[in-house]
């Protein structure tokens, strides 16, 4: 054998497969179309019928047919989609390391979501306390989905503490067949207040995504005219999944600021998100808050997202002055 033989080396030669990847199998497939078809049957009955008695045969069968159809080989498939951002969340396994729920438990579950409209991807909704909770995802899915429906936008305002309660004012504003429309509050004035649990540890994130998703519900239900076929949970909150929760107040600010004011451009997130950890710290009141914010520039209202930039500097430079003057006033106390 000669040297040059020795060296030659073989190749793999690559060849397409002769027939197509199967993504999912026929009877898969079939299964689930006729779930789709099912389910959107039952949602539009119940949604269309008018007694009570009738609307609620109408739910048990609805629930009946879908529990023969999401049998343990389909939902085989769906448990993998459990505590992923891509599929679902819940509230277990969690730091009391409770079992992840049962194929039954989950099963039940994805019954009320499919008769709300909720899907188990992109965290449509949440399992809270064994129970189905539509999640921001969900609501604003659905909203966006509305006939009629565009110019749709949602901005949470600034957390404060009312009466020992945490709300956010969200001010949403969209146009339904063309007619403009927006959340008005109890008060009248533009922007809807939802109070907020907010336990010791929380984040910004999860402050403004709890108001968000009270927001985007309550657009549904506005623009819709109708609620939920199964009641969702509210008395749970929205999970916070984030890894690692830093210790805040009560008061923070939100994360989005896109206009331009006549003085300049208008403060960002981060300058709101300071002054409203400054005023946490100083245990400063809401009413006090508007006013202060009001002396520098927030108009009438004291609402902070009409400062400048260059306000906003200002105001915090003075928060900022008093935290020092409230230490210094301590430590000679001390």
């Amino acid at each position: 054998m000669s040297a040059t033989t020795k060296m030659k080396t073989s190749t793999t030669t690559m060849t397409a497969p002769e027939a197509p990847v199967l993504l999912i199998d026929p009877i898969l497939s079939q299964t689930t179309d006729l779930l789709d078809q099912v389910t959107d049957s039952y949602r539009a009955a119940i949604a269309a019928t008018a007694g009570h008695l009738r609307r609620a045969m109408l739910l048990a069968r609805g629930i009946a047919e879908l529990r023969k159809l999401l049998d343990d080989k389909l939902m085989a498939h769906v448990l993998p989609l459990m505590n992923s951002p891509l599929g679902f969340k819940t509230d277990r396994p969690n730091k009391r390391n409770e079992k992840p729920y049962s194929m039954t438990e989950v099963r039940d579950c994805l019954i009320a979501a499919l008769l709300n409209g909720f899907y188990p991807v992109n965290n449509e909704f949440n399992i809270i306390s064994g129970q189905f909770y539509g999640a921001l995802n969900g609501y604003k899915r659905k909203v966006e989905e509305v006939d009629g429906i565009t110019d749709l936008r949602v901005a949470p305002g600034v957390p404060l503490t009312h009466n020992g309660q945490t709300v956010v004012r969200v001010a949403a504003s969209w146009r339904l067949n063309g007619i403009a429309k927006q959340l008005i509050g109890p008060d009248g004035k533009p922007g809807h207040p939802f109070p907020i649990i907010s336990g010791e540890y929380v984040t910004a994130d999860a402050l403004i995504g709890k108001a968000r998703r009270k927001a985007y519900k309550l657009i549904y239900e506005l623009v819709t005219g109708s609620t939920l076929t199964v009641a969702d949970g509210e008395v749970g909150e929205p999970i916070d999944y984030t890894p690692k929760p830093s210790k805040v107040g009560q008061v923070l600010a939100q994360a989005k600021v896109a206009d331009v004011a006549e003085n300049g451009e208008l403060a960002n997130a981060a300058q709101l998100r300071e002054i409203a950890r400054l005023s946490q710290k100083l245990q400063i009141s809401e009413d006090e808050f508007h006013g202060l914010a009001e002396q520098f520039g927030a108009g009438e209202e004291g609402d902070p997202h009409q400062l400048s930039t260059a306000q906003a500097d200002e105001l915090i430079a003075h928060l900022e002055d008093l935290n020092t003057s409230n230490k210094e006033g301590k430590e000679a106390h001390d």
